[in-house]
């Protein structure tokens, strides 16, 4: 098949630093579909330098720029169109301005949109079929799209979003054939926020990248200290509760645990990070900032309770996650939960709350520890300091995370998104089908 995927902000090809969840997911569905023979076109948002940019903008449209802009053919199944766009200005960033933001970006596509004949159009953003929306009164060839709502509108718990952009969520979500649901959760969410026919909405869950998150080589590593290594990996924003890792950190250490902690990830919001380094302090425990990636050995030798990490690629990301023994994840808002997954794929336990975004892969006492979202962070203590001293069930679920996490790779996945194309392509009526209960990455591998 002839793909469009209209990432619009996402340059799956650059990253600067790290990589969002939104990123990982575009990057990884063009290399399942190439490697499966489909021929893939990419649409995305050429940025430019400016003064006004942040260094990290500034980074990826350097990067851009040295990797090509408008056309750009990175071999003979797999096309890039970084297209120009109209910025607006940041202090005007409602939602009736992003959408004549990303107008701005659709109509550079149209000429490539029109002359390509594409057998399929994916969407990853609401903004981009809004763009369409105010560009032409309509969204073109609209029963051969699709559209994968990374983030629903309705129902957000840390968010407060317009009106007028979730009015426009639910006139595309009853307008498209198909919808492509990342999450049994998200798909949830479309029928109790929208009442959507659940005929229309196919769950796609989302994958691992097992040619990268692959698990640690010795398990028992765990065993030869000890001192415990525990790793948050995240963006470090409010809603991803990192100040209530400090707290569960300084009750474990109360109870004569012996323990290093790792933030990594992208800084967010800069005054919660120096909310997180002075309660830290006020604990009267230590932190330490480091850019390159540590071995086991030495952060097991570090004095320091915490260490912090920038956002890292994924493969130097894979590596840290598999020296450490066991993740954590209080935060009761995710998007995709893929960090979750990458830690189970290389054998860290995840200790993680019972969200939505985690169901399709998670059994909790089996390959997770799960809380229940109302609980607080001592009971994430709680639950640390009965694990941390039971090696013996630590490395078991570890193992037993590790070897669920293989079924999800991407290439398996992709094969559920493939029958969403297949139906649009073929314009068959889609017949409602239980996938509750049944093993569907076995049925598609048959």
């Amino acid at each position: 098949m002839k793909i469009a995927l209209i990432s619009a902000r996402i340059d799956p090809f650059i990253s600067p630093v790290d990589m969002n969840g939104g990123c990982v997911l575009v990057r990884n569905y063009i290399k399942s579909l190439h490697r499966l023979g489909h021929d893939i076109h990419v649409f995305t948002r050429l940025d430019t330098e400016n003064e006004s940019n942040t260094e990290r903008q500034n980074t990826k449209a350097k990067l851009q720029k040295e990797a090509g802009v408008g056309k750009v053919e990175v071999n003979n199944r797999l096309t890039i169109y970084r297209l120009p766009y109209n910025p607006m200005n940041e202090n005007s960033k409602t939602w009736k301005f992003q959408v004549e933001e990303s107008a701005s970006f659709l109509k550079n596509t149209q000429k490539y949109i029109e002359k390509e004949n594409f057998d399929i159009f994916h969407y990853f953003h609401l903004l981009s079929l809004a763009g369409w929306s105010n560009l032409c009164g309509r969204i073109p060839f609209l029963e051969k799209s699709t559209f994968s709502p990374l983030l629903i509108s309705a129902g957000r718990k840390f968010e407060y979003l317009e009106d007028d952009r979730i009015a426009f969520e639910k006139e595309v979500i009853e307008s498209m054939p198909i919808i492509s649901c990342q999450s049994s959760g998200e798909l949830e969410a479309i029928v109790r926020e929208y009442g959507i026919d659940r005929a229309r909405l196919i769950q796609v869950p989302l994958g691992v990248d097992t040619t990268i998150f692959y698990p640690k080589s010795d398990f028992q590593v765990t065993e030869q200290s000890d001192k415990r290594i525990l790793i948050s990996p995240n963006t470090l924003k409010r809603q991803k509760k990192q100040l209530e890792v400090v707290d569960i950190v300084a009750y474990l250490k109360s109870r004569g645990h012996r323990l290093v902690t790792i933030f990594i990830g992208r800084i967010r919001e800069q005054e919660y990070f120096e909310q997180i380094v002075n309660k830290i302090k006020h604990l009267n425990m230590s932190i330490k900032v480091i850019d390159a990636i540590p071995t086991r050995a030495s952060l097991l030798s570090v004095e320091e309770n915490f260490v912090y990490i920038p956002g890292k690629k994924e493969k130097e990301l894979a590596e840290l996650i598999r020296s450490s023994d066991i993740s954590v994840f209080p935060s009761t808002d995710e998007g995709f939960g893929l960090l979750n997954l990458d830690c189970m794929a290389c054998g860290t336990l995840p200790i993680c709350t019972k969200l939505s975004a985690y169901k399709d892969y998670l059994v909790n006492g089996e390959n997770a520890i799960a809380i229940d979202v109302e609980s607080t962070w001592q009971d994430f203590a709680l639950e640390l300091d009965s694990l941390l001293p039971d090696t013996e069930r630590l490395i078991k679920l570890s193992k037993i995370a590790a070897n669920s996490a293989q079924n999800f790779s991407w290439d398996n996945l992709i094969k559920k998104q493939l029958f969403v194309y297949n139906q649009l392509y073929d314009n068959a009526k889609i017949i409602t089908t239980n996938y509750k209960g049944i093993n569907w990455i076995n049925l598609n591998d048959q």
